[in-house]
């Protein structure tokens, strides 16, 4: 059984200004599917700023204010505070060698973009390679999330704030303001709440 619709089909008589009508009448639907989607799409980056505004100021201000990192309501949910980071790297090759020099290298990925091959070719990949017989280029990189986990280990974030001063002090961990020139940490705290 044929599954295109009747207008589609050879062989039987096309009615044009049905089909423009049709045509007309699904991109009417488009658009304004389209106009919902962008619509959505604010009203979720809105919703987003006001969350952002409650978990990492008003209830972390709330709660500082009050001596508090950490609370159970009446209502059943525990509140606690949590310190978190968001890393900007300026310099990849820097941070590549930063963490060369400290035994980190396995955590750069390297990627291959190699162009047209013909198919028997694909067997001599590593002299292809090695010999640069046709181009290829290569790109290094560490994910966003790989890097934000490395520097919250390295700078002591995934330990109580008290033994991470004494790293720190200690050399154990690294001071997130005293990082080089080519990283940025920012240091920030969310809120989190667990439901009963």
């Amino acid at each position: 059984m044929n599954e295109r619709p009747s207008f589609i089909n050879d062989e039987e008589p096309v009615d044009n200004g049905n089909i423009l009508q049709i045509l007309a009448e699904l991109v009417k639907t488009q658009l304004a599917y389209e106009k919902i989607v962008a619509d959505l799409e604010f009203q979720l980056e809105c919703e987003n700023k006001i969350l952002n505004s409650l978990s990492m100021e008003q209830i972390p201000a709330l709660l500082r204010a009050n001596g508090l990192s950490r609370i159970k309501l009446a209502t059943g949910e525990s509140v606690e505070l949590k310190e978190d980071i968001n890393v900007t790297i300026k310099d990849k090759d820097a941070f590549f060698q930063f963490l060369k020099s400290r035994g980190d290298a396995e955590l750069i990925k390297t990627q291959l973009a190699i162009g047209k091959v013909d198919g028997t070719k694909m067997s001599e990949l590593y002299s292809f390679l090695m010999n640069k017989e046709y181009p290829y280029e290569a790109e290094m990189n560490v994910h966003s999330q790989t890097t934000k986990s490395y520097f919250r280990k390295a700078c002591g974030f995934d330990v109580k704030a008290e033994e991470r001063e004494a790293g720190i002090m200690s050399g154990k961990y690294l001071d997130p303001s005293q990082l080089p020139e080519f990283a940025k940490v920012f240091t920030l705290t969310k809120t989190k709440i667990t439901t009963k």
